[in-house]
């Protein structure tokens, strides 16, 4: 596109000259023309007469018309996609999970939930085929050394109690532990916390460090169900920097809500296994749709992101379900 000056055709056009330029400079190129009221002092008046003449999209600033210019581009860039076959059908297919709108919901009374335990979460996710971290319960501390033995040193250890999501905030969580006499006093010292519904401690083995990102749905009664990608881990309330669309999504739908993250330059050229998110996010897409009109919202965060064929790990999740 390129931007054409008004100031020198605007006293012909507003003393009756009814031609202009534009439109065979409009007709002469394949690329797009826009008229960009830049910088002049134009009335109403003016401004509908140079559109009615020149025949050609307008806009009062450059950024305006830079911003449409990106949006009609992702628009056929959708359509084009939406033209295949192969991914239609899978979109139709996913899509039978993920109702929409419902007048009937609005007015309807407020669903009771249930908050699923991290452990309940991973379950459903791992046999899906996610990539969640090697964990399980103990409900004492010599169980939960034994079980760190089984898994390997370090390992971290996170309180389990009924509807408690933020652990971290009870000092239920400790990372790095790297004996059985450390995992057993972290037991013991979580159980004095005296929690309501204390079930016991998650004994999970430690992620490599990497990228953190967070990965979440969450079902809208307009919309149908949302998914959410962007900076993850302790950053994710500090920076505020997430992308949002409706699933079902496809691979490059995903790499594309990458990329318009305000970190995405840098994400896409730092040359982590983003592939391995995407590949992530169709997976949990399948398992959200096969659990219906059950599921209300997912977090997961960190999912830690390793360098290019590193694959990604989900650090800790969380399910809210309908109750039955």
């Amino acid at each position: 596109f390129f931007f054409q000056a008004v100031d020198a055709i605007r006293d012909k056009l507003v003393t009756g000259v009814q031609t202009c330029a534009l439109p065979i400079l409009a007709q002469a190129t394949p690329r797009t023309v826009c008229l960009i009221f830049a910088g002049g002092d134009y009335s109403d008046t003016e401004r509908e007469l140079l559109e009615r003449t020149a025949k050609l999209p307008w806009f009062l600033t450059p950024e305006a018309c830079i911003r449409a210019i990106a949006l009609t581009g992702q628009y056929h860039a959708l359509r084009a996609q939406l033209a295949d076959p192969q991914v239609r059908a899978l979109r139709e297919q996913l899509a039978a999970g993920f109702p929409v709108f419902d007048p009937a919901s609005v007015s309807a009374a407020p669903v009771e939930e249930r908050i699923l335990s991290e452990r309940e979460t991973t379950d459903i996710l791992r046999a899906g085929g996610l990539p969640v971290m090697a964990a399980g319960l103990a409900t004492t501390a010599e169980g939960a050394a034994a079980l760190a033995q089984r898994i390997g040193f370090p390992v971290a250890v996170k309180v389990e109690a009924a509807d408690l999501v933020h652990k971290a905030k009870v000092g239920g969580v400790a990372i790095g532990l790297r004996n059985a006499d450390a995992v057993q006093a972290e037991f013991r010292r979580m159980a004095a916390l005296q929690l309501p519904g204390f079930r016991g401690v998650l004994v999970q083995e430690m992620a490599a460090s990497g990228l953190e990102l967070i990965v979440g749905a969450k079902r809208d009664p307009l919309l149908g169900m949302a998914l959410t990608v962007g900076v993850g881990g302790v950053h994710t309330e500090l920076f505020q920097d997430v992308q949002s669309c409706r699933l079902p999504v496809s691979r490059d739908d995903v790499m594309g809500l990458l990329g318009r993250l305000r970190i995405g330059r840098r994400l896409l050229a730092g040359g982590f296994d983003l592939e391995a998110v995407a590949a992530m996010v169709l997976k949990l897409q399948t398992v959200l749709a096969e659990q219906g009109g059950r599921v209300t919202q997912l977090d997961m965060n960190p999912v830690i992101v390793q360098p290019a064929g590193g694959g990604c790990r989900i650090v800790d999740a969380t399910l809210v379900v309908r109750k039955d």
